[in-house]
């Protein structure tokens, strides 16, 4: 049975994860050594600390190419400077959905002006693109924990509301594959495999040895019985940590499924 946590979490918990897939994949053949089924959760980081925001947003910002120095406020419009002002000092203490909200909408609002400088106006693309990414996680976060206990119509909701944040901060950075990343959990969330796969792959584009993508995809893989596919990034995990224990497992369970059951056992 696929079991899925997909809190975006950061260091990766090797706890068991708590809420089963709504699919099982029941084996068609018994195993002489009872090998389990039970598949581990998926791999995926969390928000960063407090004390460590303002580093992540400079962290993100040089992900998109841009220059650290472009979180200074701009000043090359004195009647928008305090707008960006105010919205980048905002940034250092956004922890809730409404907090990013608000910075999306200043963000939004800045840029319809017409008189908006090209260089206001990649700042602020970007600073929206981050907005957005971080309010999609807040929705994912709700979906999960609504999803854990039983409120599947609300779960939903707040899935659908990830999903758009998401699409909507990888429109305006298609670098940003912290965006990406959250829209293939969301994906694999929903057992929507074929989904999870394609973006986990785009993550993968942008940074090659993140093994929590190759893991997930590998999930993924896994799921829609592409054993091949999965069995190379199960491997690809362990050249980098052979104790990999949920990597290992995953391996297995490719074996057994191809009928290489001495393999599976070792």
């Amino acid at each position: 049975m696929l079991n899925k946590n997909l809190s975006i979490q950061e260091p990766v918990s090797k706890s068991t994860p708590s809420k089963p897939a709504a699919s099982a994949l029941p084996l068609t053949k018994p195993a002489a050594s009872a090998l389990p089924l039970t598949k581990t959760a998926a791999r995926a980081m969390s928000l960063t600390k407090p004390a460590l925001l303002l580093a992540f947003l400079m962290v993100s910002l040089a992900t998109a190419g841009l220059n650290a120095q472009i979180l200074q406020p701009l000043p090359n419009d004195a009647s928008a400077a305090p707008t960006i002002a105010s919205v980048y000092k905002l940034t250092k203490t956004a922890r809730t959905s409404s907090d990013y909200t608000k910075i999306v909408d200043d963000c939004g609002a800045m840029l319809a002006e017409p008189a908006v400088t090209k260089k206001d106006l990649d700042y602020l693309e970007d600073l929206q693109s981050w907005a957005l990414n971080r309010r999609g996680i807040k929705h994912f976060e709700a979906a999960e924990a609504l999803g854990t206990i039983g409120n599947t119509t609300e779960s939903a909701s707040s899935l659908q509301s990830a999903v758009s944040d998401f699409q909507r901060s990888v429109e305006l950075d298609d670098k940003r594959w912290r965006a990406w990343f959250g829209l293939a959990n969301c994906h694999l969330f929903n057992n929507e495999f074929k989904e999870a796969v394609t973006k986990y792959s785009r993550v993968l584009k942008l940074r090659p040895t993140d093994t929590n993508a190759m893991f997930n995809r590998a999930e993924s893989n896994y799921a829609i019985k592409k054993y091949d596919l999965a069995m190379k990034d199960y491997v690809n995990v362990l050249q980098n940590n052979r104790a990999d224990v949920q990597a290992v497992t995953g391996r297995a369970h490719c074996y057994f499924r191809q009928n290489k059951f001495d393999k599976a056992l070792t």
